[in-house]
């Protein structure tokens, strides 16, 4: 992976992290699923 796409998946992760606080999901929630897109969006990466 280059540093541009981990770069990107970072904003991903963090641009739903934003939403999931405007949305007042709990912040476990939030970096939860922050947690599982980055994971996913990492095996797609590769």
């Amino acid at each position: 992976m280059t540093k541009r796409q981990i770069s990107l998946a970072w904003e991903h992760v963090q641009a739903q992290q934003r939403r999931a606080r405007r949305e007042r999901i709990t912040d476990v929630n939030a970096a939860y699923a922050g947690g599982n897109s980055m994971t996913t969006l990492l095996k797609d990466l590769k």
